[in-house]
């Protein structure tokens, strides 16, 4: 052996001193040799600090015998991966399939052969030599995937930071949009409308063509109003600041049934308080749900569940329409995905379960108490 390289280190426990000279004499020439005349002093060798890379046992000692040597061995966590080679007279099978059951490596019967005993230490160590590489490798592995995943959830947890400000900026926007639409243009309608109704009174009613004009002015203006209150309704509805989440929908709703849409929504809580970014997460949740449904589903009744309780929030939209394969909407709609991201950022879950021609199903859960949001960070001076 290159005697550059760290010797290994064998361990001989046996309680005959001829047979512990024997045994020395044939590995001291390639190995680091300790000895042991009984199993409480084996015990002690193996605990210490290096310990060795393989033990020769001796089964039959007096006080403690090998056996009992080799179970205390593997019970240990500091010394149950040693490599336990059995040397003993006892050749009949029971004692050997006893003696490999205990977690020996090997069991070689007396008179001992040395090529043999020489190459089942080197075939041992090798083994364990291997291991020990296998071993470090996979602790390697494991603490860097274990970095890797900590990695990521740093930047998993950034990028809900980073779309919890957006969701916060955009609603902010969408706020203002709303307050302006209704506010300003909403009071130039009304001005409008009051200028038309008095216009009207005064136009000859002998004139038809100018009586037509006016009234067709006059739908036109009824028809703006309308979509302007229904691009307030989806920027900001004011039912959800004013009177909650279940009212909202119902709005939303009503909306829906005048496309001749069947609509129905099952409430049985509605004491339950809801804080108000929650509330808005819920009502983009449905909002984007029945958008879905109007958009692409074909559907003619809508089925909504909100089931409130202290703990969570339960948002069902079920339809009758097209339906969606299995795993057809996996990553494949933005919108689907903003949604599951407004659960996903109260720490909830979301998902969406359909049959082609039989309807979908979305499905969004957000806890009430437990969890949080991620804290948003505020805006860069």
């Amino acid at each position: 052996m290159n005697g550059n390289k760290k010797r290994a280190t064998v361990l001989v426990v046996d309680d005959t001193p001829d047979n512990l000279v024997c045994i020395g004499d044939l590995l001291k020439d390639e190995y680091h040799v300790r000895v042991a005349n009984n199993g409480a002093k084996a015990l002690q060798i193996a605990q210490q600090a290096p310990p060795p890379d393989v033990i020769l046992l001796d089964v039959m000692m007096p006080g403690m015998d090998g056996y009992e040597v080799c179970h205390r061995l593997k019970s240990a966590p500091a010394t149950r991966d040693i490599p336990v080679i059995f040397l003993t007279a006892k050749s009949d099978l029971e004692s050997e399939r006893h003696g490999l059951e205990l977690g020996a490596v090997d069991y070689i019967t007396k008179p001992l052969s040395p090529p043999i005993v020489l190459a089942r230490v080197k075939t041992h160590l090798n083994l364990k030599l291997a291991a020990n590489i296998i071993r470090d490798r996979n602790e390697a592995l494991e603490q860097e995937v274990a970095e890797r995943t900590r990695d990521l959830q740093d930047t998993n947890t950034q990028l809900r930071r980073l779309a919890a400000r957006l969701e916060t900026a955009v609603e902010t926007e969408r706020t203002g949009i709303a307050r302006e639409l209704h506010d300003e243009l909403g009071q130039l309608l009304t001005a409008l409308k009051i200028d038309l109704a008095w216009l009207e009174k005064r136009c000859p009613q002998e004139d038809e063509k100018v009586i037509a004009k006016v009234e067709s002015m006059d739908a036109v203006l009824d028809l703006t109003i309308g979509t302007v209150k229904r691009l307030v309704r989806g920027l900001r509805p004011r039912m959800l600041d004013e009177f909650g989440l279940v009212a909202a929908i119902e709005a939303q709703l009503a909306d829906c049934r005048d496309r001749h849409i069947q609509c129905r929504l099952e409430a049985p809580r509605r004491d339950v308080e809801i804080d108000k970014e929650r509330q808005i997460s819920l009502f983009r949740i449905f909002q984007e749900s029945m958008t879905n449904v109007m958009r692409h589903a074909e559907a003619t009744q809508v089925d909504v569940l909100l089931d409130l309780n202290e703990e969570r929030a339960l948002l069902q939209v079920q339809d009758n329409g097209r339906g969606i394969a299995p795993g057809a909407a996996t990553g494949q709609s933005l919108g689907l995905v903003g949604m599951e991201e407004r659960a996903r950022r109260w720490g909830g879950s979301f998902e969406v379960t359909g049959t082609p021609g039989a309807g979908t199903t979305i499905r969004a859960t957000i806890p009430l108490r437990d969890k949080t949001a991620p804290p948003v960070p505020p805006e860069p001076a």
